[in-house]
């Protein structure tokens, strides 16, 4: 009954983000829903969705933060200038399979160095999903299932978010191309 309740919720949260993409909504829209979705069920410090464009490369190099939800936006977007990164992401990237943050991983050359707490979570090869606290906080059984439940969902509807915004995009230049052809 439990799962039942997680994937119905998840299917949910997807049309109402599918839903979304008929009008103006942006991937980052779609991407900060499932951030506020989880917030609600996990309270974390800090959610940041990195994501790997269709043109890029597999490896953590490649994963830039998409959107996030954090009190440390700062240190996250000088991220790249700083050379900072959080091992726990790098990790559950190259093992595709959730991971905890570990002691060792407690370095000042982190993204995150005052989060003790770090979980990451692959999504499908796209994406990693980093949920940090300076505080201690448990990941059990059911809300690990409903994180990689929404994080499989999620991947269709920021995947489908990219898409439109492709779309979009192709179309304004071609309009404004046949504008100017006619002139």
């Amino acid at each position: 009954a439990a799962e039942l309740e997680v994937r119905l919720e998840s299917y949910t949260l997807v049309e109402k983000m599918l839903e979304g993409l008929t009008g103006q909504a942006a991937q980052e829209e779609v991407g900060l829903a499932i951030l506020d979705r989880i917030r609600r069920k996990i309270p974390v410090q800090t959610l940041v969705l990195f994501w790997r464009q269709d043109n890029e490369t597999a490896g953590v190099l490649s994963l830039t933060p998409l959107c996030w939800r954090t009190p440390l936006e700062d240190r996250l977007k000088a991220s790249a200038l700083l050379q900072v990164h959080e091992p726990v992401v790098e990790r559950a990237l190259r093992l595709q399979r959730m991971e905890q943050g570990l002691p060792a991983d407690n370095q000042l050359d982190r993204i995150f160095s005052e989060e003790t707490e770090t979980w990451a979570l692959p999504m499908r090869n796209r994406g990693i999903l980093y949920l940090g606290h300076t505080k201690k906080f448990e990941i059990d059984a059911k809300t690990k299932h409903f994180l990689q439940v929404i994080s499989n969902h999620s991947v269709v509807a920021l995947e489908s978010a990219q898409f439109y915004q492709r779309l979009q995009r192709s179309l304004q230049r071609e309009a404004t191309s046949a504008s100017r052809s006619e002139a």
